[in-house]
């Protein structure tokens, strides 16, 4: 059919490697802890297909891989 798309996975294996950095600060008197941690740092792009899909689970969940970088902070106080 004219104008229709077809999809197809490859299948196979590839290698990549990905690095993650995690930067952490311990605030004076343990008030608490400043984190900074960064996702696949150099941006390596890979394609991959979770095939989380074919099980059945009460909870939705993401792929373990992400093809993005990415940077979280976080910060924890204790009182």
């Amino acid at each position: 059919v004219e104008g229709e798309a077809n999809y197809q996975y490859q299948t196979g294996s590839s290698n990549f490697t990905l690095v993650d950095l995690v930067v952490g600060y311990r605030l004076p008197q343990r008030k608490g802890i400043m984190s900074l941690s960064f996702q696949n740092l150099f941006d390596e792009e890979f394609d991959y297909l979770d095939d989380s899909y074919r099980t059945f689970q009460d909870e939705p969940s993401a792929g373990p891989y992400i093809p993005d970088s990415s940077v979280m902070g976080r910060l924890t106080l204790n009182f």
